[in-house]
């Protein structure tokens, strides 16, 4: 069985991939487009939220493929983005087992953190 860890905020996402041993890892920057010079908040929110789809799908194409997917991170990116993914990627968001608020972990915080909860859940690498 594969699995990931995906940490993901609104500037960044980190994806551990977890077989036999640590396989893979990598990094997916958001690249926000320069706000355009709008004072109507409803307008500033509209392009924001806009750029935060796409960046949500870059994350969703540049995913490796895997049976069950861990989300973690600070703050609403990370339900943003399954909410994106049940919108959106119904099958890929059938694979999310589970959701854990993080602060900002360090690569090696977060490998030990997603190898912690998939021991605990039973899951076989």
């Amino acid at each position: 069985m594969s699995y990931s860890i995906l940490s993901i905020d609104k500037s960044m996402a980190k994806e551990f991939v977890f077989k036999k041993d640590l396989s893979s890892s990598s990094i997916i920057l958001h690249h926000a487009k320069p706000e355009k010079h709008d004072t109507h908040l409803d307008r500033i929110d509209g392009i924001k939220s806009e750029d935060l789809k796409h960046f949500f799908e870059d994350v969703v194409s540049n995913l490796t493929t895997v049976e069950s997917i861990l989300l973690a991170g600070p703050g609403m990116a990370k339900t943003q983005f399954k909410n994106h993914l049940e919108a959106h990627h119904s099958a890929l968001a059938k694979r999310i087992i589970g959701e854990i608020t993080t602060d900002h972990p360090t690569d090696a915080e977060l490998i030990a953190l997603g190898k912690k909860y998939f021991q605990t859940h039973k899951f076989k690498h």
